[in-house]
């Protein structure tokens, strides 16, 4: 691997971007950090240590550097893993910096929406970068907390270009990380922004008190609306009982260390969106999603009855409960 790669940069230094730079860091390759927050050497040097004594094999450890032209400098593998609300304005910054050969591997997870104008970040990334660089995206069920403590996990990695597939899962792949890939790359990325408004409404329903019929319905209902936009946007059908579909899906919306799962049940307590977001402390993508995906709903005229109920829940302090009665109450129809 070193003699394909000789660096890789990784924006964003948040958990999930760590947790990446974890599995990198098994290879002889420099990794290095970069964060919008400018000061994190310390904070990442303890977390690092922190991996090292969970029993993953460090071969090298990411270095953390706040000039991002210094950081971007001969890298051959740029990941992305930066809020998706961030994409854009960091991405025209790459464009002088990066070599033109080097690959750029998405690991964010939204839906930009400018004007009428809905963007996936593949092409929010290939709008300010051009046609010179190969694009990839990574999405499925992981969570950082469990893959740092070494549980087995699996994800996946859609790209046009097999080169780049094979690239990154050689360098993330591991005895308890497993690579798939997929030339999915519209299918794959909406399962990933989706899936975290239907994570809110299962918060929702679980803090409500609800039990296993509910949930199940949820989850299932909800699916059929990734897939609806799915395949509306492009996607291919069997992307979302896949891995970034229904896994990620499943993983979302059961665990508590998921931010919006965590964040819907404090919706269901009667917590209003600016409390929660503060309460919470980090980026919780459902939030944003779920007005995106609203709007890409109402322009697409694709029904989407429970992100359209989150979206009441999170935007218009509509009661959940009042948002279950009314999906309950809905025409009757063929599944």
């Amino acid at each position: 691997m070193s003699a394909e790669l000789r660096k890789v940069t990784v924006l964003g230094a948040g958990m999930w971007g760590r947790t990446i730079a974890t599995l990198l860091a098994k290879n002889n390759i420099e990794i290095s950090m970069w964060d919008i927050r400018s000061d994190l050497t310390d904070e990442l040097n303890q977390f690092f240590t922190q991996m090292k004594s969970n029993g993953h094999n460090f071969v090298v450890q990411p270095e953390f550097q706040s000039d991002l032209t210094e950081s971007l400098n001969e890298t051959d593998l740029v990941v992305i893993v930066l809020p998706s609300s961030v994409v854009r304005k960091v991405t025209t910054r790459l464009k002088n910096s990066i070599q033109k050969n080097c690959k750029v591997l998405i690991a964010s997870k939204g839906i930009e929406e400018s004007g009428d104008k809905f963007s996936l970040m593949s092409e929010v990334v290939k709008s300010e970068l051009g046609d010179d660089y190969s694009i990839g995206v990574l999405s499925g069920p992981n969570l950082s907390l469990e893959i740092q403590a070494r549980h087995p996990a699996v994800t996946l990695i859609a790209s046009d270009d097999n080169s780049l597939i094979d690239t990154c899962m050689k360098l993330l792949a591991s005895e308890m990380f497993r690579v798939y890939g997929s030339s999915d790359v519209i299918g794959v990325q909406i399962g990933g922004a989706v899936k975290n408004v239907i994570a809110l409404a299962a918060g929702m329903v679980d803090e409500l008190g609800f039990a296993y019929n509910t949930k199940a319905a949820l989850l299932t209902r909800g699916l059929v609306e990734i897939t609806r936009i799915g395949k509306k946007m492009g996607g291919d059908e069997k992307t979302f009982s896949g891995i970034s579909g229904l896994g990620d899906l499943i993983c979302t919306a059961s665990s508590p260390t998921s931010r919006n799962y965590r964040a819907g049940r404090l919706f269901g307590s009667g917590k209003k969106r600016e409390e929660i977001i503060n309460e919470i402390g980090q980026v919780i993508e459902g939030i944003s999603n779920s007005k995106t995906i609203n709007k890409l709903s109402d322009k697409t005229k694709i029904e989407m009855p429970i992100s359209k109920g989150v979206y009441r829940i999170v935007w218009e302090d509509e009661s959940p409960l009042k948002a279950i009665k009314d999906l309950m109450n809905r025409d009757l129809k063929f599944e």
